[in-house]
């Protein structure tokens, strides 16, 4: 019993049940892929499954680990800033299009990630380097068009 009330246990249930929340509400958006464009709908797709797999790993660490491992585990403000972050992204990617929300939300992940604000520039040309590659991934390999606020 003293297992399910840890917040090893307690924090990536949470997690988890927002995950599965998100995902079915990405599901409820629209088709991840309509006519080889990428909708609104495919992003939080991935990030969800991803995050529910990441806190399924945690959950089952928290079970079955060792109680040390299981005390390593903390969830700082900055998880949840990330969840909310990731939850706005579809919405702002719905509306000003990839060119923009993409280099946007790795950016604010780098910040988020940062302990102490610095190296502005760099974080923006990583950003910026991300994106082109999600972008040739998708545009070139996949020949997935994602939509952008001008069109």
């Amino acid at each position: 019993m003293y297992r399910y009330t840890r917040s090893s246990f307690i924090t990536p249930s949470i997690i988890l049940l927002f995950s599965l929340i998100y995902l079915i509400s990405a599901l409820k958006i629209n088709n991840p892929v309509v006519d080889g464009v990428v909708t609104e709908s495919f992003f939080p797709m991935m990030i969800s499954v991803v995050m529910m797999l990441a806190t399924s790993r945690l959950l089952l660490l928290s079970l079955y680990g060792d109680e040390d491992d299981s005390k390593s585990i903390v969830f700082t403000r900055k998880t949840f800033i990330i969840i909310g972050v990731t939850f706005l992204f579809p919405f702002v990617f719905h509306l000003i299009g990839f060119t923009f929300a993409v280099p946007l939300y790795v950016f604010s992940l780098t910040l988020i990630f940062d302990d102490k604000i610095q190296h502005i520039k760099k974080k923006l040309v990583v950003s910026l380097l991300i994106s082109i590659a999600v972008f040739i991934l998708y545009q070139i390999i996949f020949q997935i068009r994602f939509p952008e606020i001008w069109s």
